[in-house]
């Protein structure tokens, strides 16, 4: 762990290569493959990965690696992550979605990776939002009309509870 922390890529290479746990973790949680993300460190993170490093490993945060880089828009590592598998629906500890955190980093490629990929477009996070209320929140029209393509809003709630918003239909007046 401290090889990664402090950038000696080759360093931690050897380690991982005469058997350091490759999911070892320090007490956020963080795994090699999460400071391999962090530090942009793409040929770190494959090798990683083709040790078996847990790719749904948890930061305390929720975080997995696919979340952490959705966050940091690193979309060659989004497309290795979702080619190796990782699971695009794992939310963090606000249920936000990989969806949601590609919307708040206006990054229409991977909202467009995960939405062919399957992800639920309906999911809400912890506060009742959906998708389209990030995509609006992002200011990004096209965004807002992609997500809007793949959803299929349902009639409106009895007590008139906007379901895609998880408010009020007065307070998404507001918010377009």
């Amino acid at each position: 762990m401290k090889a990664l922390q402090y950038l000696e890529e080759k360093c931690a290479t050897i380690l991982l290569e005469n058997g350091a746990d490759p999911n070892a973790h320090n007490n956020q949680n963080e795994t090699p493959l999460h400071f391999a993300l962090s530090l942009k460190k793409t040929s770190l993170a494959e090798k990683l990965l083709s040790l078996n490093a847990d790719i749904e490993a948890r930061t305390t945060r929720g975080y997995t690696p696919l979340l952490l880089a959705i966050e940091q828009n690193r979309q060659q590592m989004v497309e290795t992550l979702i080619q190796n598998k990782a699971n695009i629906h794992a939310v963090d500890q606000k249920g936000r979605t990989a969806l949601m955190f590609a919307l708040e980093q206006k990054s229409k490629h991977v909202v467009e990776m995960l939405l062919q990929s399957g992800i639920d477009v309906s999911a809400a996070d912890n506060f009742g939002q959906m998708a389209l209320a990030y995509a609006i929140a992002s200011g990004d029209t096209n965004l807002k009309e992609l997500i809007l393509q793949y959803m299929k809003v349902e009639s409106k709630h009895p007590e008139n509870i906007n379901p895609v918003f998880g408010r009020h239909n007065i307070f998404v007046c507001m918010w377009c």
